[in-house]
């Protein structure tokens, strides 16, 4: 008997633990899924989103019910804002995963779509996104989205509630989102807003903490010269390869369910800077880089096709123009602050503004608007457009030649 009111208590006692660190994690929400409860000075700044925005933007969908959606990578993610005059009266969300394979892109794509209508998407496209032996990053599940095959629609949105609730690593985040709201510091500041997008001013700080553009951006040109475009295992780089999956069939089956919804698409190859654009070059990618944008044009126009519609708008920003070519500060900088980009591969958002101006609003018609940044292109033009690219390349390194036999001392052996 004794021991049986001992075991009692015990589960009695074990049951009050577990609840009260579920209604911490509730009220605290460190992911930011829940959003009950926002209270200046005890939860309101969230400083661990970025951390975890697998589970935050799988969850977002159930609050905010958009109309409109920007995918891609945290190029979008950065640079691309949600409210910018274009979407008009649409409810629009950044949906853009750092680091996303066009697998992960579609996959969220889908379970918004099985949440809430989705009539528009500017869909941000990297070239990285498409390397065949690239696997989604760790962290993301396909057992927290309405689309999944173990779960289904009906279990979906319950599948992290022990990752939310009950975890001990989230009481964790809990207790230092309470830590970090009580003791304010330049730390507190989330990373990611409401509405998806990076929240970017802390980049300010990191940029001069790095010791300026010109360090930041050798970094980021020799982490996708080393890593990005050739990731372990394999270390190779393919649109197709026998025995993975090829990202191209996941753009295709997001183009193919815009068309069968009857949503509003432009695709939009995000823009680099010249510097990394000459990386390409460096380690032997630039025709498959051509290549890849002639499969995107083929794969859209073939769909069109298919079901008797205009083809979807592909706006092409990389190329070599007066923002993709912006100057970079001397390597000793660290207070000058360039106007168009943080590093090599994130833009800032005042040049994804023009780029949505360019997108939204004139749709490339406004001549004040340049027309070599965001060239419209599909099969008639694009053997022209690949040339003039091309020329302006050609350009550019001429007058940067000491730049490019830099980058050829950092190509890894593959």
């Amino acid at each position: 008997m004794i021991v049986k009111k001992i075991k009692n208590l015990y589960f009695l006692g074990l049951m009050l633990i577990l609840l009260c660190i579920a209604l911490v994690n509730f009220i605290v929400d460190p992911y930011w899924v829940y959003r009950a409860v926002s209270i200046e000075g005890f939860n309101k700044h969230k400083p661990t989103v970025h951390n975890f925005l697998y589970i935050n933007k799988a969850h977002a969908v159930y609050n905010i019910k958009p109309t409109s959606l920007i995918l891609g990578t945290s190029r979008a993610g950065v640079g691309l804002d949600p409210e910018h005059s274009g979407w008009q009266s649409a409810i629009t969300y950044n949906l853009a995963l750092p680091g996303a394979t066009m697998k992960e892109v579609l996959m969220y794509f889908k379970h918004y779509q099985a949440v809430t209508p989705i009539n528009k998407i500017v869909l941000s496209l990297d070239f990285s996104s498409f390397n065949s032996y690239r696997q989604p990053k760790e962290g993301y599940s396909e057992e927290r989205l309405m689309n999944s095959e173990i779960f289904g629609k009906s279990l979906a949105k319950i599948s992290d509630l022990f990752t939310t609730l009950l975890s001990g690593a989230t009481l964790n985040q809990s207790l230092y989102v309470m830590r970090k709201n009580i003791f304010v510091d330049y730390k507190t500041k989330e990373r990611f807003m409401e509405n998806g997008q990076a929240e970017w001013t802390h980049n300010i700080r990191e940029i001069r903490d790095f010791g300026g553009h010109r360090k930041a951006m050798r970094s980021v040109e020799d982490n996708y010269m080393k890593n990005v475009w050739f990731p372990m295992p394999k270390r190779k780089f393919a649109l197709k390869s026998e025995g993975t999956e090829s990202h191209l069939d996941h753009y295709k089956e997001i183009l193919k369910i815009a068309h069968e919804n009857n949503m509003q698409v432009d695709v939009m190859i995000a823009p680099m800077h010249a510097r990394l654009q000459e990386a390409i070059d460096v380690v032997g990618l630039w025709d498959e880089f051509e290549l890849w944008k002639r499969e995107l044009i083929r794969i859209n126009e073939e769909l069109a096709s298919v079901y008797s519609e205009k083809y979807f708008s592909i706006w092409d920003f990389s190329g070599y123009n007066k923002y993709n070519n912006e100057n970079v500060p001397g390597l000793d900088d660290a207070d000058t602050l360039m106007k168009w980009w943080w590093e090599s591969t994130h833009f800032r958002p005042e040049l994804g503004s023009k780029i949505l101006e360019k997108i939204l609003i004139t749709k490339g018609k406004d001549k004040s608007v340049e027309i070599d940044f965001g060239r419209l292109i599909h099969s008639k033009n694009i053997d022209e457009v690949l040339e003039k690219i091309r020329i302006e390349q050609y350009d550019y390194r001429k007058s940067h030649n000491d730049f490019y036999n830099r980058l050829i001392t950092v190509v890894p052996l593959v």
